[in-house]
């Protein structure tokens, strides 16, 4: 974002758009050199000649029937279309500030900053080796705060701050979240389950950013922020109280004696 402050700030937005564009072209070039190894179970390979309609059935049958699958991906569907409303809202965040290019390119950069900083130390510090829903709910209401205190603030570095703080909450939904995934669903059906969350997840975002669009005109920015916040910190809440999230810990270590 800094650095498209910048290029925009040379020509408005003409060098940008080039760059990215040639970023995008090298970027799909890059892909012909990735070679991904088959990884393929015995059950797997059986089942490849299954129909797409049969693997979307199959995927919206264990969804169904797995109570904290089916947790997750409603929270997380929630989740988005309440994070989603930072790219509708901020350009109009910064517009009230009277911000300028640099000064809203930093408003942009800080969602990074903050979760390349969570990121380096999930990766490197603190590794999280029993991921919890509990405390993915946990970030998740943490990114509502974040949500919620950006449509309090009054000026261009606050938001700044708000937005930093929504960045490290998302690095820490962004690594807990597909790590419950990993753990709790069969490899072998890892993709049509992975499909469902992801038809969930996207496919809302136009329609949430519609109904962004809409609530903006009518009410501004900064209650926009207020109530995205507000729905995603209840979002996380209830889903805290849910039996799938609350006595996850307690079948993991009756589980754990078992095994032993």
């Amino acid at each position: 974002p800094i650095t498209g402050a910048f290029l925009y700030h040379i020509d408005k937005g003409v060098m940008c758009v080039f760059v990215i564009g040639i970023v995008f072209i090298v970027s799909a070039l890059t892909l012909y050199f990735v070679k991904l190894k088959p990884i393929m179970k015995e059950k797997e390979s059986r089942e490849q000649n299954n129909s797409i309609k049969e693997d979307l059935a199959f995927g919206i049958k264990y969804v169904l029937q797995n109570h904290l699958v089916f947790t997750l991906i409603i929270t997380m569907l929630f989740a988005n279309m309440s994070f989603r409303m930072l790219e509708v809202g901020l350009p109009f965040l910064a517009e009230s500030f009277k911000a300028n290019e640099k000064e809203f390119g930093l408003m942009q950069s800080a969602l990074g900053a903050g979760g390349l900083v969570v990121s380096f130390i999930l990766t490197f510090i603190i590794i999280i080796k029993n991921p919890s829903p509990k405390a993915n709910m946990l970030a998740i209401s943490s990114q509502g705060l974040g949500l919620l205190l950006l449509g309090l603030t009054t000026n261009h570095w606050q938001a700044i701050a708000a937005i930093g703080f929504i960045g490290v909450a998302t690095a820490v939904v962004s690594t807990i979240g597909p790590s419950i995934f990993q753990k709790n669903i069969p490899l072998e059906v890892m993709g049509r389950v992975s499909s469902i969350n992801m038809i969930v997840a996207q496919g809302a975002v136009p329609l949430a950013q519609a109904a962004g669009g809409w609530f903006l005109d009518t009410t501004g920015p900064h209650t926009l922020f207020i109530t995205a916040g507000i729905v995603e910190i209840l979002t996380g809440l209830v889903a805290l109280m849910l039996p799938a999230v609350y006595l996850y810990d307690k079948r993991e270590k009756s589980h754990t004696k078992e095994v032993i």
